[in-house]
């Protein structure tokens, strides 16, 4: 029996009312009407799939990162337009005596800057390699864009020899090859990876090329992979980011309200975001699967775990003498070995799922270009 979808318009309404609740002028109604409005249009988003296909579906319900990042405004900032602001274009509170046509698009530049790039409230990032020049950022993005389509097409043409993403769903096989095993992992983690950073780029394209934006404000999505060192440095310093302005300031008030302070403050942020990040993943795997939606809590639960087993370890090290000078060459080649056993143990408990409901049965990319010239039927 096919799963019943959500109406055509319930998603557009959503998105329609994430960018309206930051139009009207300040004031507490509008506060408070934006957090119940947002959760209301939010609600019939996880109830049903927007499409059969469970890839698109999937991607849809990921959207509530936007939601997350909206209502965390909302919620955190009584008056977004004084908080808010872009130094290399306007002073502070500037938003406030912005005409309509202007406020709409501080609004739209507020939406759509996941990481605050350019906003007072950045998270410091990666010093940008980008050039200054527009023209030379757009043939470099062009080039990532092709090297991010092979790399997705590498991924897919690996998926599609092996049993195990052939599998019907829920029906994964018990145990496979090690080798097997592995590259399937790193597959579907290139998968994911590849996608996010294939549409940044594109997006990235249009936003220096086409409407003129400075490069600087398009830093690149992922960190340096030589910072893996560490599951902390994993996700806070070489992952995408995107959630930190959604999830920070919850975490960060909860600690504010409990007095936490020092280790314990750091251990409560660091429980805070993953559990937002496996809530928000978990809604979006049982949108697609209502039987699933627990191996997303149980992988990024693990991550907390993983960041608190090496903080633990790093505090007992440097207690009997080990250490204090910075993490050396050998340290960190540890640290490798750790971080990609961990993820190896780890990364299955939501990889699983994700082949479970269905995630890759579709096509990765529109041509294969690799099997074309391996000569393989598509």
């Amino acid at each position: 029996m096919a799963a019943e979808l959500q109406h055509p318009l319930s998603l557009p309404l959503h998105l329609a009312t994430l960018y309206l609740t930051l139009l009207p002028p300040p004031s507490a109604l509008r506060r408070h009407a934006s957090i119940f409005l947002i959760l209301l249009t939010y609600l019939p988003l996880t109830l049903h799939p927007i499409s059969a296909d469970p890839a698109a579906a999937y991607g849809a319900a990921t959207l509530w990162v936007l939601t997350l990042r909206v209502l965390t405004i909302h919620v955190f900032h009584a008056v977004p337009e004084r908080d808010l602001y872009r130094p290399h274009l306007e002073p502070a509170g500037a938003a406030l005596s912005y005409p309509l046509h202007e406020k709409a698009g501080w609004a739209f530049s507020l939406l759509t800057s996941l990481r605050n790039v350019g906003w007072n409230n950045c998270v410091p990032l990666p010093a940008s390699a980008a050039p200054r020049s527009r023209q030379r950022f757009a043939l470099r993005a062009a080039g990532r864009v092709a090297g991010l389509y092979l790399l997705l097409d590498l991924s897919r043409t690996w998926m599609v020899q092996q049993p195990y993403c052939g599998f019907p769903r829920g029906n994964l096989p018990s145990q496979q090859p090690l080798r097997r095993r592995a590259g399937d992992l790193a597959a579907n983690g290139i998968s994911a990876a590849g996608y996010m950073a294939l549409q940044y780029e594109l997006l990235s394209l249009l936003a220096v090329g086409v409407f003129g934006q400075a490069p600087e404000l398009w830093a690149p999505l992922f960190g340096d992979l030589a910072l893996c060192w560490s599951v902390s440095n994993l996700w806070g310093k070489v992952w995408h980011s995107m959630l930190r302005a959604g999830t920070v300031p919850w975490g960060r008030a909860l600690a504010d309200w409990a007095g936490v302070k020092g280790r314990k403050r750091y251990a409560l942020l660091v429980a805070i975001a993953f559990a937002i990040s496996a809530a928000g993943h978990a809604v979006a795997v049982h949108t697609v699967a209502p039987a699933k939606g627990g191996g997303a809590v149980r992988f990024f639960g693990m991550q907390a775990l993983g960041i608190g087993i090496e903080g633990a370890v790093a505090r007992l090290w440097r207690a009997v003498g080990g250490g204090g000078g910075g993490a050396g060459a050998a340290t960190k080649m540890l640290g490798f070995v750790w971080t990609l056993a961990w993820l190896g143990f780890t990364c299955p408990l939501q990889a699983d799922e994700m082949v479970e409901i269905g995630l890759f049965e579709k096509e990765a990319v529109p041509f294969s270009v690799v099997r074309w010239a391996l000569g393989w039927q598509p």
